[in-house]
């Protein structure tokens, strides 16, 4: 019953996932759509430029509506912006506290969250968390919908799925299975994503000789085809907010091996029965328990049973909950 719209910043250049045809889609088509990319006067530049675009959108909207900004930069635009008749949600998506806070920048927090009427949490720390800087906070986990047809076949694949990035610490991933020596009995590591160190995988990976034992995947979309077939999905990430890649996984009853990273692994993964929890960068851990080949006992049945709580019917019950109060 929700008009439903998606505005991006960027240029669109297909989707990852199919869409209802219900769902609107805009685009500002900037050629540079993150502060990430930026640097000093230039990103304080890029904030101005986007913030003119983002209000010629913003004012051509008449009616009252909720709006859900998913990034810091773009709460930053939004916390500039007169509410009039809207409602603003605010979600920062990857967890906050994996930053350098101290009292200062959690007054800035404050004080910028705090222009909205809600700032959803992804996971049970970060709402303390912002509870604790005087933000009205709700946690909504993160939701994705349980695949009808599960495929509880295996083969000698390891999964990586993620944005080759610092945050995600692909090569971290790319060292602990080679000293795993797994690849030794056959078993490949797959990269699913993207990302400045797709070169640094592929250099690395000829340096320890396995080459024919790792593969990037970069244009495939499909999570169904990311997952099947695989006997268990890792994740080296830094830090993260409610990591997609668990939930999906879980879902379609593959065993995740993860670090115990600031945020949300630790809500999802229960230890040796959906997978492992590392502690946080413990490197020979992780090496151990990939070794051991301990996932393979778990029963893809008791794996699935865990995702309950993230399925998309339960989620959105929150979001409806949510809209009403606006609504």
């Amino acid at each position: 019953k929700y008009d439903v719209n998606i505005l991006s910043l960027g240029r669109l250049n297909g989707l990852a996932y199919p869409l209802c045809h219900k769902v609107k889609i805009h685009s500002l088509n900037m050629k540079k759509h993150s502060t990430s990319q930026y640097k000093g006067f230039i990103k304080i530049l890029w904030l101005l430029i986007a913030l003119k675009n983002v209000l010629k959108f913003y004012n051509k909207e008449h009616q009252p509506s909720v709006w859900n900004i998913t990034s810091p930069p773009l709460i930053v635009l939004f916390s500039l912006i007169k509410k009039s008749k809207n409602f603003f949600l605010y979600c920062e998506h990857t967890s906050p506290l994996g930053k350098h806070n101290n009292f200062i920048k959690n007054k800035i927090r404050s004080l910028i969250l705090n222009t909205g009427d809600k700032t959803i949490s992804l996971n049970k720390k970060d709402d303390a968390y912002y509870k604790s800087i005087n933000v009205d906070s709700k946690l909504i986990y993160n939701g994705c919908k349980r695949p009808e047809n599960l495929n509880l076949s295996k083969d000698k694949n390891i999964i990586f799925v993620g944005r080759f990035s610092y945050e995600k610490n692909p090569l971290e991933a790319l060292d602990i299975f080679y000293k795993s020596e797994i690849w030794k009995s056959g078993y490949k590591l797959k990269f699913f994503g993207d990302g400045i160190y797709i070169k640094d995988i592929i250099l690395v990976s000829q340096n320890m000789k396995i080459e024919n034992y790792v593969e990037i995947i970069s244009s495939e979309k499909d999570p169904s085809k990311i997952y099947e077939n695989a006997a268990a999905l890792i994740m080296t990430s830094h830090y993260e907010g409610l990591p997609m890649v668990l939930i999906e996984s879980i879902s379609r009853g593959l065993p995740c091996l993860s670090y115990n990273c600031p945020q949300g692994p630790a809500e999802i993964i229960i230890d040796g029965v959906n997978g492992f929890l590392i502690e946080n960068q413990n490197k020979n851990d992780f090496i151990k328990k990939l070794s051991s080949l301990d996932y393979e006992k778990l029963s893809r049945e008791k794996i699935t049973s865990t995702f309950y709580k993230f399925d998309i019917s339960n989620v959105i019950k929150d979001w409806k909950k949510m809209f009403e109060n606006y609504f």
